[in-house]
């Protein structure tokens, strides 16, 4: 077992210090190993490098595997990342202990790039016919369920092919950033002898990026009092969500 694992050291440090490189773009194709179906090279250093458009994501299922096996996929393998991110590490026939193969899995990239890198040693003992995959782009549904900390719109979310839009309940207006829901309620008056002032959408969550200013104005009032005539014109705005801020 040691003069093995001797022996795979030395054959790396000799493998060809170069990848090749292939850069796939279409929506959708077919990866295979040379000489699908027959037998694949020895020293095989092939990459995949699958790129969709910006709002999709990739799937890649495989109609055939077969690699030679190992102990942790050691000698010869495929593996599949995004970016630097490592999805899948496969070998062999079927699944067991140490080796994993795609079998009926699908794998699906968490953005809009793929690769797919393959690597054979310098012997084969036995003759193994490699792999046929496919992939295609995958429609990204921005608006699915997420927590209330990462949310992708303030109010409704829209998801068409390719991307998504916000839009906004009744009475407030999107911001800028295209996500968020604010108000307009700067220079509310308040000329009435007594009431009350609430936020925004009160009893509901006030709205991000508010800004408000309240006034009150006693002078409209009949027959005012002394002391509502010395009160004259009050200022009470909102400095920030949330928070009142006297004059």
């Amino acid at each position: 077992m040691e003069l093995t694992r001797v022996i795979v050291i030395l054959a790396q440090c000799v493998w060809p210090l170069w990848t090749q490189v292939i850069h796939l773009t279409d929506i959708y194709g077919t990866i295979k190993s040379p000489n699908f179906p027959e037998s694949y090279p020895k020293e095989i250093d092939l990459q995949w490098n699958i790129t969709v458009p910006d709002g999709y994501q990739i799937r890649l299922y495989f109609m055939h595997f077969d690699i030679e096996p190992s102990y942790l996929c050691e000698y010869d393998y495929l593996k599949v990342y995004s970016d630097s991110e490592e999805l899948a590490v496969f070998c062999g026939k079927e699944n067991t202990d140490t080796e994993r193969v795609p079998a009926d899995n699908v794998i699906t990239s968490p953005r809009n790039v793929l690769s797919v890198a393959f690597r054979s040693d310098f012997s084969n003992e036995e003759r193994y016919s490699g792999f046929e995959a496919h992939f295609s782009a995958a429609d990204v549904d921005e608006c699915r369920d997420r927590n209330d900390e990462d949310l992708v719109c303030d109010h409704f979310c829209h998801n068409y092919i390719g991307g998504f839009y916000c839009s906004c309940r009744y009475g407030f207006l999107l911001h800028s950033d295209n996500r968020t829901c604010k108000v307009e309620c700067n220079e509310s008056m308040y000329t009435e002898r007594s009431g009350e002032i609430t936020s925004a959408d009160f009893p509901e969550t006030y709205p991000k990026t508010s800004d408000c200013t309240y006034r009150i104005d006693n002078h409209s009032s009949s027959q005012p009092s002394r002391s509502e005539s010395l009160v004259g014109e009050q200022h009470l705005p909102v400095c920030s969500p949330g928070r009142f801020c006297s004059q």
